[in-house]
């Protein structure tokens, strides 16, 4: 053990100031139980004060409360208190608020071995942090029995191996970071069908079957040095002389003559808690006659004993007359002195309260629970390799969760991939209602299923009744069903071998972290690892798992997966709070993705300065501009992709009435290279107004009483009124495009918008950012295609990449509390625009443009821009050619113009002003949007930058979000953290 290479001379001074009682107090681990109350409190504060005693085990409540209560304990101590607690998957075992680490058969599971030292170094920093020493972790019992009641997922496996060498890597971690790791439970409790906490479990194993199998990791961990063992309350006959049924904890045959004296354990040897039944073998025996075996028997602590006082003077009494040796009870209490010693207790300071929490949960250690999720997920059938599922646009997907009524984390994942409908169904319910349920699912060709809120124990069922197993299996007869077990492996056995079911993931445990990756590995985002740690049936049996490697898709994840601190992001968090204290902006969703991984994902805010909705994940907001890059832009790619289009053809040829104007020479490419000539905007839109009394003027390049709005660079009249032949209160077939909420308008304004950008005064050829070219573009495309715009872009695009909140006019799709509002329109449409694009132009067109209209949410603006990213692919299909892309997104006419085909670029020469942070390379592209949206990518970075806000509400001239630069500088702190070589320009 550690302990022994600690110098003695601390211990030595120790022990020769203690009494008889107080070295044998030291033997004694008292539970604390906050909860309690005061005076529970206050018996253990006595028994620290008064009978100095040597420990305590912490149960239930919070970190600080603890910690608070070690430093209470502590400074009555005469000697420091050996503080320990449950800790197999972490402080969470025990208290609320902390880390959730996996359970042992996750991590039997798991191939990659340095995930678990790392997950006990980790434990070890934290139990340290709150003032803990001492882990009675790990379990080294091989569960050879699917019906253990009592070990079961506390268990590495059923492998005697596998259990060795992950329990070694446990310890180490542990010890490597001076906490004491406790090897349970000796002689093996892995194969019994009692609780120990309720009766005495017998194992009836031979010794030779003990020493291959139970004693086997016991063994291994004695010779690489763990620091104690704790004892079983479990009979072993085969070990015993005696032909009662005692339990190995008060057995001295077997922790004396097997554990010490056979194996040579020099470490520490600490009983199972003596509260529990299981040791309780004589009928009306007393607390302190069970404690007093016990130490007899050779356990160097007794943890939880009842009647302390009277324990240690009958240990005493023992003493003076000589039934125990005073140089037994004097090396029993050095090793502990000792132990004390390498655990630092001789410099000990109280636990620091500050930041408790915050340091308890820093995300790093979130990330390594993740990561051993990750790794543990065991894919075990996968019928014609339907994952990573393909070609989503041509599934209708149901997702199902059975155990909650509640939508579960695992399908609010699955939905950041796909459109789907979700199902709920909870415990235990009547078989009509799985009848209803299958009814409903009938339409939907897959389900992805998963069963949560289970149970660890066999005699629950894993808590998963008969009616929804037999529904699941009526179910996948009919149509694929991936079905995911948040459960004990052994739930398995319940499933036929001739099953149905398309594919089965096995995700070892029903908590949060493992609902987060289950869909990203049905989708692609990650691969399939892990191992079955037990056999379950002849058709599941220890070992088996089907690895997959391929990542076709987005993944989400902590910062630090890309090498990212945490803390540092707040610096992002910071920027946008100071912007919204500054009215820039109600709200808004920021992501930003890097070599594929989402790591940072959040949303600020709420829909409007009233306060009333906060801004949410899958919210869409009005991208205007963004509509160029996300829509136009890809659908003419698309095209040049057939061969379908040449970007030298001029206009003229797709709008016969621009042959005769000054119009007919423009090319696409100048088009989009904003350099055709045309002015930057027009107010095609007022061509539906008219002043509400007779001979006003509609408009006035000057101020005056009766024209005071300011548009622009003119003015309009103050009181204006629809113009009947343009715009109507009602749809009909004479006004079918919508405007907004109770206007409509007639196909025939779309002539009207193009008669006015023919008439319009042609500038000089050079770069003017415009919009009008790009109205004409949807035109183009739509000739060209051979579809409407919007529909061209869903089946070529939205669809099959999985876009469920990407598109045009999404009220139609959506409800309208999904939909952030912009501008509170006073002037034109008159009504606060909320689903109804804002751009007016493009509302005049009933919604649809090729300059603007397009809504959407971060999450799905990503995933598009990924799909550029990689050149073209998605989801294992490609959509883009990956040299048009390039071809698309360089500069053509640089340094004059920076743009590239449609889409923005960095400003290349440091005098002028540039659309995004001059961090970033000049190989970026992207693009903003009027409503305080922008969208950015970078190849060389492998970055993705998507921010969405509403700036213009509820006024369209708020430009503080461009004034405070708050798009650049977060930009500036990414590209900061990514390379930390790079600095901050002063003054961005």
């Amino acid at each position: 053990p550690p302990f022994y290479q600690a110098a003695t001379s601390w211990s030595d001074s120790i022990l020769s100031r203690l009494t008889v009682e107080e070295k044998i107090a030291q033997s004694i681990m008292v539970a604390v139980y906050p909860g309690k109350g005061a005076s529970h409190l206050q018996e253990v504060a006595e028994l620290v004060s008064k009978y100095k005693v040597g420990g305590l085990i912490f149960f239930q409540g919070g970190p600080v409360l603890h910690a608070s209560l070690i430093n209470y304990f502590q400074s009555m101590a005469k000697v420091p208190l050996l503080i320990g607690i449950d800790g197999e998957w972490g402080l969470s075992m025990r208290l609320d608020s902390t880390v959730v680490y996996p359970k042992q058969i996750t991590l039997g599971a798991i191939r990659q071995d340095t995930l678990i030292y790392l997950m006990g170094k980790e434990i070890a920093q934290q139990l340290r942090r709150t003032g803990i020493h001492m882990n009675f972790a790990p379990v080294v019992d091989i569960n050879s029995n699917p019906r253990n009641p009592v070990i079961g997922s506390r268990s590495f496996g059923e492998d005697k191996y596998l259990v060795t060498h992950k329990a070694l890597l446990y310890m180490r971690g542990l010890q490597d970071n001076h906490v004491l790791a406790t090897a349970k439970h000796f002689p093996g409790h892995g194969d019994t069908d009692a609780d120990s906490h309720y009766a005495l479990p017998v194992i009836t194993h031979s010794r030779e079957r003990l020493d291959s199998i139970e004693l086997y990791p016991f063994e291994c961990l004695i010779r690489q040095g763990v620091g104690s063992i704790m004892s079983a309350h479990v009979a072993v006959p085969s070990l015993c002389s005696s032909e009662k049924k005692i339990p190995a904890s008060l057995s001295q045959e077997i922790l004396t003559g097997l554990l010490k004296n056979e194996m040579g354990y020099t470490g520490l040897v600490i009983s199972d808690a003596l509260t529990m039944k299981g040791v309780q073998t004589e009928k009306n025996e007393k607390p302190w006659e069970t404690a007093w075996k016990a130490f007899c028997a050779g356990n160097d602590i007794l943890l939880m004993p009842g009647q302390v006082p009277t324990v240690i003077g009958k240990i005493c009494d023992a003493v003076e007359d000589s039934t125990l040796s005073e140089t037994d009870i004097n090396q029993r209490c050095l090793k502990i002195l000792r132990c004390k010693k390498w655990l630092g207790l001789d410099t000990l300071k109280p636990v620091n309260l500050s930041s408790l929490y915050q340091d308890l949960n820093a995300t790093p250690f979130l990330y390594t629970s993740q990561r051993l999720a990750e790794a543990s997920l065991t894919l075990l059938k996968n019928e014609k390799n339907i994952i990573p599922l393909l070609r989503l646009d041509t599934l209708r997907i149901a997702t199902l969760s059975i155990g909650s009524d509640t939508l579960s984390t695992f399908q609010q994942y699955c939905e950041l991939y796909a459109p789907m409908t979700h199902f709920c169904v909870g415990k235990n319910v009547e078989p009509s209602v799985y009848d209803s349920l299958y009814r409903q699912l009938s339409s939907f060709p897959l389900v992805l299923a998963a069963i949560v809120n289970t149970d660890i124990r066999y005699t629950q069922k894993y808590g998963v009744d008969d009616n929804a197993l037999l529904f699941l299996k009526r179910l996948s007869e009919k149509k694929k069903v991936i079905i995911s077990f948040f459960a004990s492996p052994y739930i398995l056995s319940r499933l036929d071998a001739s099953n149905s079911y398309s594919a089965i993931i096995m995700a070892y445990e029903d908590k949060d972290m493992m609902q987060r990756m289950v869909p990203q590995l049905i989708f692609g985002a990650i691969s399939a690892r892990g191992h079955l740690p037990v056999t379950v049936s002849n058709a599941f049996k220890a070992g088996d798992g089907i690895e997959l490697s391929k990542i076709i898709r987005l993944k989400y994840t902590f910062p630090e997966e890309e090498g990212i601190d945490s803390r540092k992001l707040l610096a992002i968090d910071s920027i946008i709070y100071d912007a919204m204290n500054k009215k820039a902006f109600p709200g808004c969703q920021v992501l930003i993705a890097h070599n594929g991984k989402v790591f940072y994902h959040k949303t600020f805010g709420y829909h409007t300065y009233e306060k009333k909705q906060a801004v949410k994940p899958g919210d869409i907001y009005d991208v205007a501009s963004v509509t160029k890059v996300v829509a136009t832009v890809p659908a003419l790619i698309k095209l040049y992709d057939r061969h379908d289009i040449s970007l030298n053809k001029k206009i003229s040829s797709y709008f016969t009435e621009f042959k005769k104007s000054d119009k007919k020479n423009i090319t696409l490419i100048d088009i989009l290279l904003h350099q055709s000539g045309l002015p930057a905007w027009l107010p095609m839109y007022l061509s539906a107004l008219a002043p509400s009394k007779e001979g006003e003027p509609l408009t006035s390049k000057k101020r005056t009483d009766v024209c005071s709005i300011r548009i622009h660079d003119f003015y309009l009249n103050n009181n204006t009124e629809y113009r009947p032949e343009i715009i109507s209160g009602e749809k009909n077939i004479n006004y079918p495009l919508q405007v907004a909420s109770g206007l409509f308008t007639t196909p025939a304004f779309h002539d009207t918008i193009l008669r006015k950008i023919k008439e319009a005064k042609l500038e000089e050829k050079k770069y003017r950012y415009s919009d009008l070219g790009f109205i004409l573009l949807k035109d183009v495309i739509e000739q060209e295609s051979g579809f409407p715009f919007d529909t061209f872009l869903y089946q070529s695009f939205y669809r099959p990449l999985g876009l469920s909140r990407t598109g045009f006019l999404p009220l139609t799709r959506h409800t309208e509390n999904m939909i952030v509002p912009t501008e509170n329109d006073t002037v034109f449409r008159k009504q606060l625009l909320r689903g109804y694009v804002h751009d007016e132009n493009c509302a005049m067109l009933g919604g649809i443009s090729g300059h603007a209209g397009l809504f959407s949410n971060a999450n799905d603006l990503a995933i598009f821009l990924q799909m550029l990213l990689n050149g073209g692919t998605y989801g294992g299909v490609r959509y883009l050619n990956a040299k048009h892309i390039d071809y698309f997104t360089r500069c053509h006419r640089c340094p004059e113009n920076r743009r590239g085909l449609g889409f923005d670029k960095p400003e290349p020469n440091p005098q002028k002003d540039s659309p995004v942070s001059r961090l970033a390379s000049l190989s970026s592209y992207g693009h903003t949007g009027f409503t305080g949206c922008m969208v950015w990518v970078d190849p060389q970075s492998q970055l993705i930058f998507v921010f969405l806000s509403n700036k213009i509400h509820p006024d369209a001239t708020n430009n503080k979000l461009v004034e405070l630069n708050v798009r650049t500088k977060i930009q500036d702190v990414i590209y900061s953290l990514l390379s930390p070589q790079k600095e901050i320009p002063e003054g961005d």
